[in-house]
């Protein structure tokens, strides 16, 4: 095998359902029951967030279940409580935001709601003025009317869905923008009672409260935003993780996202930290053979060192032997990072020496045939006997010697032929070769194709790695 590389407050617009219940212990609180006006869902008083709206101009159905919460602080006492729950309701037991309407100091929350302990806009009539007098106590909020009676004029409703006081109708002509259509069964005008009827207001649905919106289902939403949240009305990206394809993708407030750590790119969420085709940024890449990406960089394979750019074997590079630019001698390979004689050569006095076909060292260090001998397969031997098959007489070192043209990297393909430090003789040509690392088993395609290109061999050395030589043939 070759070797490679639903949140508090929400607005119901006609039945909204009541607030979670409270979660003791931090535990959940539960959903809320079902509502019959627009009011304001509350959060569970230690269950974190309640219940969400109803939706729609019949009874609603109740709100979610809130969040799970923390548990209430227990205490005896004021000196054992602080903000946000700096009150003790020694009845309970436990730690409130209020008691009684002193405690609580923000203009826009001026009262204390005695069953949640919580700060909110009002709990009776007294709490509110101006334009909304009326208290809401089931949102704690003032508004504009509570019913009809609130209007003091006959030729007005109390809208249920917004709390404000309407013009009295039974037909559209006794209306008048913003709500010039008349619903003859509720008796007063509102903006809209079909989808046509929102045409010009830039939204493209009436919702059963009445009002123009983005959406009442996914039906008028865009291919951009195909969904329409419930809560809002509004069409969104997605509503849920499931939403966002196979990419990797999350939901997060109604947006395809990446999760964190993680960026989009060609579609996908990756990091950018480790992603070799995405090394530091979108699109830069590291070289898929010898590199990987490390902390945004590109950085050579384990066992490779950078020399110059180019991610190198210094364990068997003969030009960068043990360190960059520490090159071999051409009749020397690197093993180990220690540059030593090239397989079939011995050091004789500091020199690497074909002991078969040297003839001042045939077949030993210094053993020198005389005139009229000839190195022959590290025997001296008669010169008039000529070389045995295969081989060839060449003039070496003032003698005589019998040469493998074809394997011999001191005579490749004719006699005193040397073949460069980093090429070996194939054939009785000489061939470039490379260390295949970080392949360790051939044919190692990916790693000797990108060094060589095509037609490339992986081959063995006596030392046990692996090296690709070009030409397609090993030694």
């Amino acid at each position: 095998m070759g070797c490679g590389w639903g949140d508090a407050s929400t607005i119901g617009l006609l039945a909204p359902g009541a607030a979670g219940s409270t979660g003791q212990d931090a535990s959940a609180g539960s959903g809320g029951n079902s509502g019959d006006g627009a009011v304001e869902t509350e959060a569970g008083a230690w269950g974190g967030t309640g219940g969400s709206s109803g939706a729609g101009n019949s009874t609603a159905a109740g709100g979610t279940a809130g969040n799970s919460g923390s548990a209430p602080t227990p205490c005896s006492n004021d000196g054992e409580c602080a903000d946000p729950t700096a009150f003790c309701d020694v009845e309970e037991g436990a730690c409130v935001a209020c008691i009684v309407d002193a405690n609580c100091t923000m203009a826009s929350q001026p009262a204390c709601d005695l069953v949640k302990h919580m700060c909110v806009a009002c709990t009776v009539d007294a709490n509110c003025g101006g334009a909304t007098p009326y208290c809401d106590p089931s949102a704690n909020e003032c508004v504009a009317c509570l019913v009809s009676a609130n209007c003091g004029d006959p030729k007005l409703s109390c809208d249920p869905s917004t709390h404000k006081c309407t013009e009295s109708c039974s037909v559209n002509e006794e209306c008048a923008a913003p709500t010039p259509y008349c619903d003859a069964q509720a008796g007063f005008c509102v903006q809209c009672l079909a989808n046509a009827n929102c045409a010009g207001t830039g939204l493209q649905a009436c919702a059963p409260s009445h009002h123009c919106v983005e959406c009442v289902d996914n039906t008028t939403c865009a291919a951009n935003k195909p969904y329409c949240e419930p809560a809002s009305l509004k069409c969104v990206e997605c509503l849920a993780n499931a939403n966002c394809g196979s990419s990797g993708l999350v939901c997060e407030g109604f947006q395809c996202v990446c999760p964190a750590g993680k960026t989009l790119c060609s579609g996908s969420c990756v990091d950018t930290g480790l992603d070799p085709k995405n090394c530091g940024g979108c699109g830069l890449t590291c070289d898929a053979v010898f590199q990987t990406c490390v902390s945004s960089k590109c950085a050579c394979q384990p066992a490779l060192v950078n020399c110059g750019g180019l991610c190198t074997d210094t364990a068997n590079s003969p030009q960068n032997c043990g360190d960059c630019g520490n090159g071999c001698d051409a009749k020397q390979v690197c093993v180990g990072g220690l540059c030593a004689c090239r397989p079939g050569l011995v050091e004789c006095g500091g020199e690497c020496v074909d002991l078969a076909a040297n003839p001042s060292s045939c077949g030993a260090c210094a053993n020198d045939c005389g005139a009229d001998q000839v190195c022959d397969k590290g025997n001296c031997l008669p010169l008039s006997g000529g070389c045995g098959a295969g081989l060839t007489e060449c003039q070496i070192n003032n003698g005589t010697a019998c040469a493998d043209l074809a394997t011999d990297p001191l005579n490749c393909g004719d006699c005193g032929v040397a073949c460069a430090l980093d090429e070996v003789c194939v054939q009785g040509n000489c061939h470039k070769y490379e260390s295949a690392a970080p392949c360790t088993t051939c044919p190692c395609t990916i790693v000797c194709s990108a060094l060589f290109g095509d037609p490339v061999a992986c081959c063995p050395t006596p030392g046990g790695k692996l090296v690709c030589v070009e030409g397609g043939s090993c030694p």
